[in-house]
């Protein structure tokens, strides 16, 4: 049976906090380390015994962190001892960037059959290592991404998964201050659009959009003239035409 591997993560972050969740569950040797709770001296001795170390920092800190902490390590990657991030959009030689398609939340935690069932998008990287070489201990869902489609990739990601935050946060807020109704009595609201897509995504859409409504597509602009909200339904409905048009 092969040995489990040392794993070492570095930063204090939701995505750490997920990460040691995670692998304690599945009761793996990791350490951690984080400039606001410890030493050089002792990121230097666990990085030693680390045989993955990834790099659970803000992107635009990666690279100076790398080349001042782990220069020997990325000059000279291999499989038993290997910097890793998890950035959806940096792509760095000597690094290899595995992203987990996941938002994180700050205080909940997740199950471990949940944490497995998140996919993970990992560099084709110059090892040509596979998923299961740099993870050997886990079992997720996995697809590799040539470096130059990260941005791409993570642009949609944010398009997904960020815009439709803002759209709900401005939807709550409104949903309170005009009509006096808490969001968690709209609970249900969200999750039968949340269900619909789902079961079937590309038939998921109900509305005016759908029916080519224009005559109440019309009137629902007209009540935004002085609302904020009025760019996101113009944006969206801009984004909606242009994508039936390329269609077909």
């Amino acid at each position: 049976m092969q040995q489990s591997l040392s794993y070492l993560f570095i930063g204090n972050g939701r995505l750490a906090s997920h990460m040691a969740h995670y692998f304690g569950l599945q009761n793996l040797i990791f350490e951690t380390w984080s400039r606001k709770d410890n030493s050089i001296e002792d990121l230097n001795n666990k990085v030693k015994k680390a045989n993955r170390i990834l790099l659970l920092i803000n992107d635009n800190a990666i690279e100076a962190f790398t080349n001042k902490y782990l220069s020997e390590i990325i000059k000279h990657p291999n499989s038993d001892k290997l910097a890793i991030h998890c950035s959806g959009s940096l792509a760095s030689k000597g690094i290899i960037g595995v992203h987990p398609l996941q938002s994180f939340t700050k205080e909940v935690k997740y199950s471990l059959n949940e944490y497995r069932k998140i996919c993970f998008f990992y560099d084709n990287n110059e090892l040509q290592l596979s998923f299961n070489d740099i993870f050997p201990d886990l079992s997720n869902p996995n697809y590799p991404i040539d470096t130059n489609k990260k941005a791409y990739y993570h642009a949609l990601c944010v398009g997904a998964n960020n815009f439709t935050t803002i759209l709900w946060q401005a939807f709550a807020e409104r949903m309170m201050k005009e009509f006096d109704v808490p969001f968690d009595k709209v609970h249900y609201y969200l999750k039968t659009t949340t269900n619909n897509i789902k079961n079937d995504v590309f038939s998921a859409l109900t509305g005016p959009f759908i029916r080519n409504d224009t005559k109440t597509i019309e009137t629902n602009l007209n009540s935004l003239n002085n609302d904020n909200f009025k760019l996101i339904y113009k944006a969206f409905l801009d984004f909606y035409n242009l994508e039936n048009q390329t269609k077909k």
